[in-house]
């Protein structure tokens, strides 16, 4: 009976095959790309799978899956300077570090998501039903009247 290698990282060649059309990508280079989206993403897989939800488990695959051609097509990718400008062109910050699909992949990660709650202002959405002077008569259908003095 053949025994599964133990899953060490959030893809594997074969995500690759199946989300970018390369085929001969190795297990080095998946480590490689690995190795990448846990520094960038946070999330270790070794401490981390069991408890990271099948939509994030899915952002990551995807993200290293992505990130091993590009990381082909740049053989200094471990040897390169930390730059933000190249003569006069302004890059991101991770713009020499990550793939153009991994950086999209990865903000869709939701710990890496706002968390910011929208509280509704008539300054930002306009006056709604209810108007910001409380003797208005719009207002009149979301209060409760009770007559004044004994009835």
């Amino acid at each position: 009976m053949m025994t599964q290698p133990t899953r060490t990282t959030w893809a594997m060649p074969v995500d690759v095959l199946s989300l970018t059309g390369i085929a001969d990508a190795t297990d080095a280079e998946v480590v490689q790309a690995n190795a990448i989206i846990e520094i960038i993403g946070g999330r270790l897989y070794t401490t981390s799978a069991d408890r990271t939800g099948r939509k994030d488990t899915e952002w990551l695959r995807r993200a290293v899956a992505y990130q091993v051609p590009w990381m082909r097509a740049q053989p200094d990718f471990f040897e390169r300077l930390d730059l933000a400008t190249l003569e006069g062109l302004e890059l991101k910050e991770l713009a020499l570090i990550l793939a153009p699909m991994t950086r999209l992949v990865l903000n869709r990660l939701s710990w890496r998501r706002t968390r910011s709650l929208h509280v509704r202002s008539t300054f930002q959405d306009g006056p709604g039903p209810v108007s910001s002077n409380p003797l208005a008569e719009v207002n009149d259908a979301y209060e409760s009247w009770t007559p004044l003095g004994g009835g």
